[in-house]
């Protein structure tokens, strides 16, 4: 007979083993999104390149040019981190800050258009 320490002990063997199938799940989502990022990432740093070529071979665009370009974006925010940071808008309704990048209010819900290089 089977007393009631040897049931919690098989509740917590079954409980920690349903833990470790979930986080072997979700290290195979995390590696497979990784994977998927760099190929996007990839794909960019193509595109990037390709136009690069355009503007220099249409424009006489130098390569020390684009860096000072760069280095001038980088600097919008006062930050030199090679990131670009947005600041947060107005909803045009409610007046309150929202997310950059959000596509409606997230107080009001009124749509707001997302204008990118802003």
């Amino acid at each position: 007979m089977y007393s009631i320490g040897m049931y919690s002990y098989i509740g917590r063997d079954l409980r920690s083993g349903a833990a470790a199938a979930h986080a072997e799940g979700a290290a195979r989502d995390a590696a497979t999104n990784t994977l998927l990022l760099q190929s996007q990432v990839d794909r960019l740093a193509l595109a990037v390149e390709a136009l690069w070529t355009i503007v220099q071979d249409t424009t006489g665009a130098t390569d020390e040019q684009l860096m000072e370009r760069i280095t001038d974006v980088d600097m919008k925010d006062g930050v030199r981190d090679g990131k670009v940071k947005r600041p947060a808008r107005d909803c045009p309704k409610c007046k309150r800050k929202i997310p950059p990048r959000s596509p409606r209010c997230i107080y009001c819900g009124t749509e707001v258009h997302y204008v990118p290089f802003q």
